[in-house]
């Protein structure tokens, strides 16, 4: 079973409001990872920057400015790594959730033995080796 988005299958089955909350679920988890990922490489740029200025400064008050700016640029950077990492995580547990919801309350196919009349016009009897006798073949399906 393939799902674009968690909670298809959720509204497939006519529980809408589990499958908004699964469809809302991964779409944030996925927009938190995209907005996570844009920062951690912005705040990668800025940090580049801020330790070749670092490596490059030669005043004490220089050093000590560029040192701390790429330090603080690091830990922002990390924390954006941290909120991808999470979003990934929430969207896939949405998907994941949504699919073990979809298969344990899936309504139930129960296939079991019971006459079936022959309709008008077809009927599913094969002849045995005499001819004349033949068998019905029937499925219950109860949803």
């Amino acid at each position: 079973m393939i799902e674009l988005l968690a909670g298809l299958g959720q509204h497939y089955m006519g529980k809408p409001f589990r499958g908004y909350v699964y469809n809302v679920a991964e779409i944030a988890g996925l927009l938190a990872a995209l907005v996570g990922e844009v920062n951690r490489s912005n705040l990668r740029s800025d940090y580049l920057v801020a330790q070749r200025n670092y490596e490059a400064a030669f005043d004490p008050d220089e050093v000590a400015r560029w040192r701390a700016e790429a330090e603080r640029t690091y830990s922002d950077m990390e924390d954006m790594e941290t909120l991808r990492n999470q979003g990934l995580l929430v969207a896939a547990g949405a998907i994941v959730v949504s699919v073990l919801d979809a298969l344990l309350f899936f309504p139930k196919v129960a296939a079991a033995p019971a006459p079936v009349p022959p309709s008008s016009g077809t009927s599913f009897v094969a002849p045995d080796s005499a001819g004349d006798l033949g068998f019905h073949v029937g499925v219950s399906l109860r949803f």
